[in-house]
Formats: structure tokens, sequence, C-alpha cells
């Protein structure tokens, strides 16, 4: 099935046809020598034997006898035709081989995305807080919390003293 110009869909840019086209003339061509090869029989030599038995090929010898170059000049016919046919046919209408994915919705997309940048950006900062050196030094800590010790005595001792009631008081 041949297209002519008009049939062509819009979509396709005229890189792509003038390509198809060249192709589609390729193919002819090897169609149409492979036809000539099978309409017309060629003699076999008469001083050389028909099988391979014994003869190599190469310059001037056969590798094939006549019935086996017949059948790979019409494989040789077929393969063309499927090749012409693939050229040829829609690319719409040619199914994609392969599992195909569902459809996602745009909101799972971007619900992925924002999931994706949290999960980034917590990394990053667990990273930064890992490799950070501590503010307060072991020793500014224990010192620190020697004195706190001292407060918090100091403080019960004015509390325990506070509820005492004085003696000038109970006169």
């Amino acid at each position: 099935e041949m297209w002519a110009a008009e049939d062509v869909p819009i979509e396709v840019s005229e890189d792509a046809f003038s390509d198809a086209v060249t192709l589609n003339e390729k193919l002819k061509s090897i169609l149409a020598e492979a036809t000539q090869r099978t309409d017309v029989p060629r003699k076999p030599p008469q001083n050389r034997p028909t099988t391979n038995k014994g003869c190599k090929g190469g310059w001037g010898g056969t590798t094939h006898t006549q019935e086996r170059q017949t059948q790979i000049a019409r494989d040789n016919a077929f393969l063309v035709d499927k090749l012409t046919n693939i050229a040829t046919t829609k690319a719409s209408n040619v199914p994609r081989p392969g599992p195909t994915q569902p459809k996602r919705a745009s909101s799972s997309i971007n619900r992925q995305r924002m999931n994706d940048q949290i999960a980034r950006e917590n990394a990053r900062i667990a990273q930064r807080i890992a490799s950070s050196k501590p503010s307060i030094s072991n020793a500014k800590n224990a010192k620190s919390a020697v004195q706190h010790e001292q407060y918090r005595k100091m403080r019960g001792r004015q509390e325990m003293t506070a509820s005492r009631p004085r003696a000038s008081m109970i006169r």
C-alpha cells in the first residue's frame, strides 16, 4: 500500500517524509532486484558442480545450490516486504510493545517531589549537626554543673532558715 503526499499526516516533518521516501525507493530497488533473481533462473557453469561439495566459493565458485539460492532470494523478498510495510504504515496505528505505566495524577507527582525535597533537606541538616562541634565544651559544662549544685544547696539553706520562726519574732 503506497501513500500519496496528501495522505501523510501533517505532524510528519519534511525531513522525516523525505527520509521515508528515500527508504521506500531503496526498498523498492532491493525488491525488484530480488524479484529479478527469482524470475530468471541462472544456468550453472558447465564445468563446475552445482553443489558446494569440494568448492569453497569465493571468486567464481558457488557456495549454494540453485534451490538454496532461490530460497534465500524468496526469504529476502519476504523480509523486504515486511520492512516496506513497517516503513509505510502510520506510526499511530502501530501498537507500542512492552508494559505501559499507569498515569499518575499531578498531585501525586507533586507530593512525591515535595517528600523527596524534605528528605534531602533533613539529610543535609542531620549531616550539618553531625559534623558540627559542640558550642559548650565538656569542661565548661562540668564547671557549670558544679556551680549549679552549689546554688541549689545555698537556696535550700535559705528556705530552711526562712521556714523556722526567729527567736525575736516569738516574743
